[in-house]
């Protein structure tokens, strides 16, 4: 019976979290660097419906990112290590079997995600022009790997994760013990 019970609650809590009822607590990361940083535009049905269209509107993913990584790389204590090294590419679009039988958000979200070498295409690249061409570059085999045959895009979204100052953040110092015991030894002389 307690394995029935605790299945229960994990459905209850389910069905409470779907509804948007959820008593986790939230906890401040005190102004933490962001982990994962993005850009996204949504597109009405019909307008994004070739490979094109796609590239046109990739464009100002392309010019965005790279600012919005330079403003991250301000905040930081570690700027130098402030780079990404996982891309993500995800893709929103009409699903026609879906549209078929539902007339209400027949969409298919789609996501792939390769490890890039952040610091030398995101960080070291100064000027806009050349990020946004090693970003082209980048998603290229992602976005050959998730557009279909037949396109209607609704949502492109560019997101790039796995920072290397966030895991070094994360890090305790290899002297941290040495300047304790050291601090220590001091106190007690």
């Amino acid at each position: 019976f307690q394995g029935k019970a605790n299945s229960d609650q994990q459905c209850e809590l389910l069905i409470q979290q779907c509804r948007g009822l959820d008593t986790s607590v939230i906890v401040d990361d005190d102004g933490g660097i962001p982990k994962t940083v993005s850009v996204e535009n949504s597109f009405r049905r019909g307008t994004i419906q070739s490979i094109q269209s796609v590239h046109n509107a990739m464009e100002d993913l392309y010019l965005r990112l790279p600012i919005l990584l330079r403003d991250r790389a301000s905040w930081t204590k570690d700027p130098q290590n402030s780079y990404p090294s996982t891309i993500r590419l995800t893709i929103r679009m009409l699903d026609p079997h879906l549209a078929q039988i539902q007339r209400r958000r027949p969409y298919i979200t789609k996501s792939k995600q390769t490890p890039i070498d952040g610091k030398r295409y995101l960080l070291q690249e100064k000027d806009l022009p050349t990020q946004t061409d090693s970003l082209r570059k980048l998603i290229k085999p992602l976005l050959q790997q998730l557009l279909p045959s037949t396109i209607d895009i609704t949502r492109i979204n560019i997101a790039v994760t796995n920072f290397h100052d966030v895991g070094l953040a994360r890090q305790v110092p290899s002297n941290t013990q040495s300047i304790q015991t050291n601090l220590g030894e001091s106190l007690s002389q």
